[in-house]
């Protein structure tokens, strides 16, 4: 991620001065230079990502906007860009925060959490795409056009909630790797 400079709240919105990272955003990657993510590297980009949002989540910040236009790879590295619509869970004191840890703020944590989760799944999905190449004139559910290990296919089902939904990163954490031990052994 960027570099944090600072952050505040003026009126009830939370601030980030973060540093500027010159490079191209994955979105332009992929459609502007054609680049390509195989099922092994997709998992591995998915990976660093994971990494990023489950940082943000320890921090109680939710992206909520995790795309790949908000996405920079630059020289094999990862970053995560754009906050404009994240999520601050601000921890205080309890007896002075308008933030209580009622119910149905936990409800919305998870709903924030999910929501990243979500879009972990759709970012995955594109990269796997990007190596695709249609042989059939009518469209197919991704479960059909993909050629995809099974553990891949169990991922982006919970990811996407299909299947349970994943409450946090450690569980995806653990499926993710499983894919990925089965990539390198089928390579």
């Amino acid at each position: 991620m960027p570099m944090l400079y600072e952050a505040f709240s003026h009126n009830g919105y939370f601030f980030y001065v973060m540093s500027f990272i010159e490079g191209d955003n994955l979105e332009d990657q992929i459609f502007l230079s054609k680049k390509t993510f195989n099922e092994k590297e997709s998992l591995l980009v998915l990976t660093h990502l994971l990494e990023l949002v489950d940082y943000l989540h320890k921090k109680d910040i939710y992206h909520q906007d995790l795309r790949i236009p908000n996405m920079l790879l630059k020289n094999e590295e990862l970053f995560l860009i754009d906050f404009g619509l994240s999520k601050h869970r601000v921890t205080v004191d309890p007896f002075h925060s308008s933030f209580s840890s009622s119910p149905n703020n936990q409800k919305d944590i998870l709903e924030m959490k999910q929501q990243d989760y979500y879009d972990l799944g759709e970012i995955l999905l594109y990269l796997l795409y990007t190596t695709y190449s249609s042989k059939n004139k009518k469209a197919l559910p991704w479960t059909e056009e993909l050629s995809l290990e099974k553990e891949t296919v169990y991922l982006l089902k919970r990811l996407l909630q299909i299947k349970e939904p994943y409450s946090n990163t450690s569980e995806i954490s653990t499926d993710l790797h499983a894919a990925l031990k089965v990539k390198k052994k089928v390579h």
